[in-house]
C-alpha cells in the first residue's frame, strides 16, 4: 500500500469527521423510540442477523483462511452481527435507552470487525492482531461512553458512519481482493437503504400498509453484513 493511496483515503475521512462533529446529535431524540407498526415485526426481522452472523463463522471455516488478522476481523464482524440479533431484539421488546445499550453495543462490535476486514484486506495486509483489538476496544468504548461516560453520542456516530464511509473509499481506491469490490459497493447501497427505511419509518408503513421501515432496515442491513463477509 503506496503512502499516496493512504493520505488519499485517510485526510477526507479525518476533514468530515471534523466538519460534521458539532452538527452530530449528542443524544437521542425522544421521538427515537416511537416506533410505527407492531412491534412483533421490528424483533422477528432481527432473525436475519442470527442467520447471517451463523454463516459467517460457518462460512470462515469452510474457506479456511490463513491470513490470521483478516481471520479475527471476520471473527469479530461476524460475532457481532449474531449478538446483535439478541441486542436488538431485546431493545426492540423494551425500547428504553437502558435497552439501547445493548443493542448498540454489538453493533459497536460488528463496526469494529467491518473496519478490520477492509484495513486488513485492502491497506495493512500485515496488521497486528493487537491492533484489530485496539479496534474493538475504541468501538466499545464509544458506546460505554455515551451510555456511562460523558453521555455524548458522537462518538459512536463517527465510528458508525465515517467508519461506513472508510470502507466504500477504500474499496474505490484499491483493487478487489477477498473481497470484491462489486461486494463492498452493494454493501454500501443496501446499508444507505437501510438507514433510509430507518429515517421513514412511519412513512414506509403508510405507503406499504404490510410492514413499517425500521423493519425492513433490519433486512436490508442483514443484506449489507451478508456482502461483507468474505
Amino acid at each position: 500500500m503506496n503512502c499516496k493511496k493512504i493520505f488519499t483515503i485517510y485526510l477526507p475521512l479525518l476533514i468530515i469527521s471534523i466538519i460534521i462533529w458539532p452538527k452530530l446529535p449528542t443524544q437521542d431524540s425522544p421521538a427515537y423510540f416511537n416506533f410505527a407498526g407492531e412491534p412483533s415485526h421490528n424483533i422477528l426481522s432481527n432473525i436475519p442477523f442470527l442467520l447471517v452472523g451463523l454463516f459467517g463463522i460457518l462460512s470462515l471455516r469452510w474457506r479456511k483462511i490463513t491470513k490470521i488478522n483478516f481471520l479475527t476481523s471476520s471473527y469479530i464482524f461476524s460475532l457481532g452481527i449474531i449478538l446483535t440479533a439478541f441486542g436488538s431484539t431485546y431493545f426492540h421488546a423494551y425500547p428504553t435507552p437502558e435497552t439501547l445499550f445493548w443493542d448498540r453495543l454489538p453493533m459497536a462490535i460488528t463496526f469494529s470487525g467491518m473496519l478490520g476486514v477492509i484495513t486488513t484486506d485492502r491497506l495493512f495486509p500485515q496488521l497486528k492482531t493487537g491492533f484489530i483489538y485496539l479496534i474493538l476496544l475504541i468501538s466499545i468504548l464509544t458506546v460505554i461512553n455515551w451510555s456511562f461516560g460523558n453521555r455524548d453520542l458522537r462518538p459512536y456516530l463517527i465510528i458508525q458512519f465515517v467508519g461506513g464511509f472508510y470502507v466504500f473509499l477504500t474499496a474505490i481506491c484499491t483493487p478487489s481482493n477477498i473481497l470484491a469490490n462489486k461486494k463492498v459497493f452493494l454493501s454500501t447501497f443496501f446499508y444507505v437503504l437501510a438507514k433510509v427505511f430507518e429515517v421513514y419509518d412511519l412513512q414506509t408503513l403508510e405507503t406499504l400498509k404490510i410492514t413499517n421501515g425500521h423493519t425492513l432496515k433490519h433486512f436490508s442491513a442483514a443484506i449489507s453484513a451478508l456482502l461483507l463477509l468474505p
